[in-house]
Parts: structure tokens; C-alpha cells; sequence
């Protein structure tokens, strides 16, 4: 039997990117706990949707760096802005004024 390493919300996230297989899937932790289930969360998505390039940041890991995630994400920077130039970067849809 598999352990599911996320809650609900999580897993629903999960199935979504399944069936969606979108380009970008962005994740945010503000908490250390949040940080710490990240890899796990990482994980499952690269298996669900491997084409999907994923993203993360938020608070936790300006907190603690040493949550950052070395395989399967990309780190979105230190602030929002880096982000959605990532993401932008990423998916292909870079344009001015934010997300297309």
C-alpha cells in the first residue's frame, strides 16, 4: 500500500495537474511544516505530471534554506516578482505586465 504524503488539498492538486498536464504548477510554503511537505508534494507531481515544470517559493524558505528543494523544482526567487518572471520563463507566455 502507497502512503499518500499529502492531505486533500494537496492530492487534489495532484489529480488536477494529472489531468491537466499544465506547463507550470507553482507551489507557495509560508510555514516551516508547509516547507517541510513540499519535497513530497514535489515528488508525486513529477511522477503525475512529468512534463509540467514546477515552481515553488514563500516565506519557509527565506526562513530556513535549508528546506529548499534540490530535484524536481525550481526555485522561484526571494520575491513575487522573480516568481512570475520564472513561471513566465517556464510556460513559455513571458509577457509584459505579468501572466498571460
Amino acid at each position: 500500500m502507497e502512503c499518500d504524503p499529502a492531505p486533500d488539498a494537496d492530492s487534489a492538486l495532484i489529480r488536477t495537474s494529472e489531468d491537466t498536464q499544465p506547463e507550470v504548477v507553482a507551489l507557495s510554503a509560508g510555514t516551516l511544516d508547509g516547507a517541510r511537505r513540499l519535497p513530497a508534494v514535489v515528488s508525486v507531481l513529477r511522477e503525475a505530471a512529468p512534463l509540467s515544470a514546477v515552481v515553488y517559493g514563500g516565506g519557509a524558505f527565506e526562513l530556513e534554506p535549508g528546506l529548499r528543494i534540490e530535484d524536481g523544482a525550481r526555485y522561484g526567487g526571494s520575491s513575487l516578482t522573480a516568481a512570475v518572471t520564472l513561471i513566465n520563463q517556464l510556460g513559455g507566455s513571458a509577457r509584459p505586465g505579468g501572466i498571460a
